[in-house]
């Protein structure tokens, strides 16, 4: 793909041939590659690829670009009306618009409601690890790490769950594809089905989160059939895939971990903490922000209009962050921003962390010493989200 040329305002030693979805930092490894660019000191990047685009790599840098929503919104279409890209929502939206769609969605996955998902978390965590539990190993991200957290969601959701295979190969388009238009062309078919999923609901309600949504006050009004589509779009892409992420690079650290193994299944009471810094280490999200007017921001001359890409891979190995930051340290007090920050904080980050948290008691209390398996190496490729695509694991 063609590179676009450094506008005269970029300072020259901002640039940085990077590429999110194909760059040689990724062949080593991906956290090791992300670990190399933190340790830069820089806190923003401009990159000539995909029209050409800033990247917060700095932790303090990526906390403020969640946060400021003044400088930063999180809506292309204020900047670009004639975009033809589905608005995701509430996502795409700054406050106060946001608000009411936010509380919403946060209501829904509050810590009661999500409590109330523990048994069926518990349950399929059973049947999964039970059907490979007398193997010699299996491919992780396939027999646990993909169906656990993604069925469980499309359940909550209301979406078809023996559509399952499809949905999540449209959704693994969605986050690596870099050309925009196969993107949207990705988006259009949740789209449809969206659409026969709302007009099956409007006949007749089940107890799920779609029919929650036709039924929601949204700020003393019902919301529309556009703005409907564009929260179960966004309950798509975000509910069929960050967690499988998160769930696969803890166990693959594991894998790799024999002492944190141990110490573990020794102290349970240590899960949560070791949970929450290996998330940090292996952070897998990068989201888009737009500038809504010309500043200065961490040195870098922004534009009104320019794409900035938040790398919370970078920002929670950033060494001026976190002291020793590839290193898992379950005493480690400064807040991580896996789950991103400010307004648009994920909504089901709870969830997440129960269904991690139940995997993992169960199998480190009831599967032998695991590891990497020598003749079958990892895959994964890169995008807006670092996906495992397989890790296979072994055990004696």
């Amino acid at each position: 793909m063609e590179l676009t040329p450094v506008p005269a305002h970029i300072p020259p030693e901002m640039v940085m041939d990077y590429n999110l979805f194909d760059d040689p930092l990724f062949a080593k490894d991906l956290h090791s590659g992300m670990a190399e660019l933190a340790a830069s000191g820089r806190d923003l990047i401009w990159s000539p690829h995909f029209g050409g685009h800033w990247v917060v790599i700095g932790r303090e840098a990526a906390f403020e670009a969640s946060t400021n929503f003044e400088q930063f919104t999180s809506d292309p279409h204020a900047l670009f009306p004639e975009l033809a890209q589905t608005r995701q929502i509430p996502i795409n939206m700054d406050p106060p618009e946001h608000a009411p769609f936010r509380k919403v969605l946060t209501d829904a996955f509050s810590p009661r409601a999500v409590m109330g998902m523990q048994g069926n978390v518990e349950a399929l965590a059973r049947e999964l690890i039970d059907a490979i539990k007398h193997q010699p190993g299996c491919d992780f991200a396939s027999a646990i790490a993909e169906p656990l957290p993604v069925k469980i969601f499309m359940k909550v959701a209301g979406f078809p769950v023996e559509r399952f295979a499809e949905f999540r190969q449209w959704v693994l388009t969605s986050i690596s594809e870099g050309d925009p238009a196969k993107r949207q062309a990705i988006m259009e078919k949740f789209n449809e089905v969206t659409r026969e999923l709302l007009a099956a609901r409007r006949k007749q309600r089940q107890d799920d989160l779609i029919s929650t949504l036709i039924d929601a006050d949204f700020g003393g009004r019902q919301a529309t059939d556009a703005e409907l589509e564009g929260m179960c779009l966004l309950l798509f892409i975000a509910g069929l895939d960050t967690v499988t992420n998160g769930m696969a690079l803890v166990m693959r650290h594991l894998a790799m971990d024999t002492e944190l193994q141990a110490h573990l299944r020794a102290h349970p009471e240590h899960l949560n903490s070791a949970i929450e810094e290996m998330l940090r280490c292996y952070a897998a999200n990068t989201f888009p922000r737009w500038v809504a007017h010309d500043s200065a921001f961490f040195g870098a001359p922004l534009r009104r209009g320019d794409m900035v890409l938040v790398s919370l891979p970078t920002a929670n190995l950033d060494p001026r962050g976190f002291a020793n930051p590839t290193a898992v340290d379950m005493d480690r007090k400064t807040p991580h921003l896996v789950f991103g920050a400010g307004v648009h904080r994920c909504v089901g980050a709870q969830l997440a962390r129960i269904e991690i948290r139940t995997l993992l008691s169960m199998w480190l209390r009831e599967m032998p010493p695991f590891r990497l398996d020598p003749d079958k190496p990892w895959k994964y490729h890169t995008g807006f989200v670092f996906s495992v695509d397989s890790l296979p694991i072994r055990w004696d």
